[in-house]
């Protein structure tokens, strides 16, 4: 904008200069720049915080005062949940120095709000901070084939081809319409995925991935590959067939993939006459996948919390390959659910999780920031409406700033009598498709920050 305004400034002189009429002109010229600029403050007013005042709720569970009152004077306001205009989010960046791994989290998966205020903050870290990857919980096989074709395919179906179906969504298409614009410019960015599991529709290419890259091994092996990643990958649409399948056949599952595993780690030399370095890299990565979502899908041999902590060190080890072997030193942005983020879940009574291991290896690099809402709706299979109604719960603390959305930092806090809810064990509202569960934990030990959003509503799906 500004150096539009200079050249049009720059025009009306130079007619100014040769006419008498040019002075007319430049008075219009200019009166339309301030108007535009006045229009901006009309449609963005930052200066006046009433606009982002939310309704009084009646029913508000208890909060004791002094927690009220440090919310209402230690909050950043944020403006918008979409603007291109980046101001308002320039209190991020006392934060963000010397950061190359950002978490964004989000309190369930399908919440519009949550998705839009991501899609912002990635352009923002992106354009400011010199982030270059964007990493999703979604398959890493799923998210690594559709970043290489992705300028064979339109937003719509790179989306469709990559991520969870709960990501489907308009405010998501934007975010893939942006990677796009800016694949071949100075700053490209990149697309990843850290999940064990098939996600997107470009997984029905992975059998014959498999294929073509053993089939200079064994070609009786790759067929026999073949034939069982074939049904493996239909897990995307039809989970209870492949558990089940998972189950029944586990041992001999275990023994094919453990075979594949060694047959693509013992010949990457002669691999690499025919097929590129990365691809074979990728190619071992994702059957050491394969092969630990083949036991963290065993729900009649191992615990709950076990198939959970398998998951999410798997996650981590594909973050670790992403910065350490798929690209060279990136800066990477991470979008997952909050309980795959969280630092420190054995102090919750949880398996070891992403940002646990993150936190463990990379502690001076990381920032992770939690992301809540206080009502609203949200559309994760269900819709579900969210309630929360626990007395001195997180969400009815930050319920109190009384403002639509607004970020907090927790890690450089000292505690006091206003904060000392951050210090402690406290309530939080677990939403999901079934309904909207209480967990607890220590705040200030698992986040960074947070992003509180206090109305929500269900995203436009794009199917």
């Amino acid at each position: 904008m500004c150096s539009l305004r200079l050249a049009i400034i720059q025009i009306g002189f130079m007619i100014l200069m040769r006419n008498i009429y040019g002075k007319f002109l430049v008075c219009l010229i200019f009166l339309f720049v301030c108007n535009c600029e006045e229009q901006k403050k009309i449609v963005e007013p930052y200066n006046d915080p009433y606009i982002y005042e939310t309704p009084e709720d009646p029913n508000a569970p208890y909060v004791r005062e002094e927690w009220k009152e440090w919310i209402k004077n230690n909050h950043h306001l944020i403006v918008s949940l979409s603007s291109e205009d980046f101001s308002d989010l320039e209190f991020l960046d006392p934060f963000l120095q010397n950061k190359t791994t950002v978490q964004l989290g989000e309190v369930a998966h399908g919440i519009a709000e949550q998705n839009r205020i991501r899609v912002r903050l990635i352009k923002y870290l992106h354009q400011y901070f010199g982030f270059n990857v964007v990493a999703f919980e979604s398959g890493f096989y799923d998210c690594f084939m559709t970043d290489k074709n992705i300028d064979n395919l339109t937003a719509k179906i790179a989306l469709q081809k990559s991520l969870y179906t709960f990501w489907h969504t308009t405010d998501l298409l934007e975010l893939y319409e942006y990677i796009k614009q800016m694949r071949h410019s100075n700053n490209p960015l990149y697309l990843a995925g850290f999940d064990i599991r098939p996600t997107g529709t470009v997984c029905s290419t992975r059998p014959q991935f498999f294929r073509e890259i053993i089939i200079k091994i064994d070609t009786t092996f790759s067929n026999r590959i073949y034939e069982t990643e074939y049904i493996l990958i239909q897990w995307r649409t039809n989970r209870a067939y492949v558990d089940d399948y998972i189950v029944t056949n586990y041992d001999t599952l275990c023994v094919l993939y453990d075979k594949l595993i060694k047959l693509i780690s013992d010949n990457e030399d002669m691999l690499g006459q025919y097929v590129d370095d990365e691809i074979i890299a990728v190619a071992l990565q994702t059957a050491i996948s394969v092969r630990i979502n083949i036991d963290q899908r065993n729900d009649a041999l191992y615990s709950y919390d076990y198939r959970v902590y398998l998951r999410d060190k798997q996650m981590a080890d594909h973050v670790r390959f992403i910065k350490h072997s798929l690209y060279e030193n990136p800066k990477i942005i991470i979008w997952a659910h909050n309980y795959h983020i969280q630092e420190d879940p054995e102090q919750a009574n949880y398996s070891k999780t992403l940002g646990y291991w993150l936190n463990q290896e990379y502690p001076a690099e990381l920032y992770t920031i939690w992301s809540l809402a206080y009502r609203g709706r949200i559309n994760y299979g269900n819709v579900v409406e969210i309630e929360i109604t626990k007395p001195e719960s997180i969400e009815a603390i930050l319920y109190n700033a009384r403002k639509k959305q607004y970020f907090i930092d927790l890690s450089q806090q000292t505690q006091n009598e206003g904060n000392s809810w951050m210090f402690n064990e406290m309530f939080q509202s677990y939403l999901h498709s079934t309904g909207t569960y209480q967990i607890n934990y220590i705040p200030r030990d698992q986040y960074d920050a947070i992003i509180f959003i206090d109305t929500v509503t269900q995203p436009e799906y794009i199917y």
